[in-house]
Formats: C-alpha cells, sequence, structure tokens
C-alpha cells in the first residue's frame, strides 16, 4: 500500500525519534511511504492563533499533493491537518 507521507517539522527535525520510529513500523505493516518533498508546514497552533483560514489552506495543500499523487496521506505531525 502507498501512502503520501509529511513527516512535519518536529518528527524530521527536532525529535528524530518519531521518524525512526514510523519508518520501520510502516515498512512492517506494508506501507510504501511517498514523501511529499513540496509540502509546506501548516505552522501548528502559531499561525492557527494569528489565522486559522491560513492554518487551514495550508493544511489544505498538502492534502491537495497528496490527492495529485492519488494517495491518502498520513503525518507523523501532531498539528499538522488538524481542522477544527
Amino acid at each position: 500500500m502507498k501512502v503520501a507521507y509529511y513527516p512535519g517539522n518536529v518528527a524530521r527535525g527536532a525529535m528524530m525519534e518519531v521518524e525512526d520510529c514510523i519508518q520501520p513500523l510502516c515498512k512492517t505493516l506494508g506501507i510504501n511511504l511517498i514523501e511529499l518533498p513540496k509540502a509546506t508546514s501548516d505552522g501548528g497552533n502559531i499561525i492557527r492563533q494569528a489565522s486559522p483560514r491560513l492554518q487551514h489552506a495550508l493544511a489544505a495543500r498538502n492534502l491537495a499533493l497528496a490527492e495529485q499523487k492519488g494517495l491518502d496521506i498520513m503525518t507523523s505531525c501532531a498539528t499538522s491537518h488538524r481542522i477544527n
């Protein structure tokens, strides 16, 4: 199974153990992660406090990138794609 993957800033930068866990786990489960190289951060809670509309637009952009590839999307980021 192929799934578009956006690791997020924290998993890729500050908390590498998240990425070190996700990659082997998905491999074991037979999930082929296709990273979205042009995915953008949605700014987490910082952008949401200033502009929820901007945060939603940034998250929607990542969803559209995955949709262009015909894939569902997965992220290990705690705040990405959180629309409420």
